[in-house]
């Protein structure tokens, strides 16, 4: 007779919930742009989990020698992967098991959308990576509040202003 093998779980999953989870910050941004905008552009999330999710950001190549100095921060400029270091070991991010949230700005009357930016974190959260496309910037958030100012940065930029600026006038023609 098989020997039965007890439950090593425990008896339930203690849930936390003290905490905003990233996407749920900018599902709750996409909101807010439809309802300023008056429906007629809205904010669409779309959601991956990868091993190697920074990647495809391109945040993970640094010029040999690895010299601080050049890196706050912001990250940018990427070569020949093989001749780079990893710059995610630089911010303290696991290289492994990201989730990547790309937040888009779409029209609601025409078939289109802009990809504005992009987050990739670990299972913790925090540290996480934002990816501006318009500013071509990487940016570090330390935490949930550092993650809303660098969003409301972005958000508020006048390049993402004329996007949407443009956006709303294409919707409207």
């Amino acid at each position: 007779m098989a020997t039965q093998i007890e439950n090593l779980w425990g008896e339930e999953i203690i849930v936390e919930e003290d905490f905003t989870l990233p996407k749920t910050i900018l599902m709750h941004q996409a909101n807010y742009l439809k309802k300023i905008s008056r429906n007629i552009l809205q904010g669409e999330i779309i959601s991956s989990t990868d091993e190697y999710g920074l990647k495809q950001y391109d945040v993970y190549d640094t010029p040999k020698p690895f010299d601080l100095s050049k890196y706050d921060t912001t990250l940018t400029g990427f070569l020949n992967p093989d001749d780079f270091y990893d710059k995610r070991s630089f911010l303290n991010i696991p290289t492994k098991f990201s989730f990547n949230h790309d937040f888009y700005i779409k029209s609601s009357s025409a078939n289109y959308k802009f990809k504005l930016l992009g987050v990739s974190h670990n299972i913790e959260l925090y540290p996480l990576i934002v990816h501006g496309y318009l500013e071509e910037k990487h940016t570090k958030a330390d935490n949930e509040e550092e993650f809303k100012n660098v969003l409301s940065q972005l958000f508020r930029s006048p390049k993402t202003q004329r996007v949407l600026n443009i956006l709303t006038v294409q919707a409207k023609s």
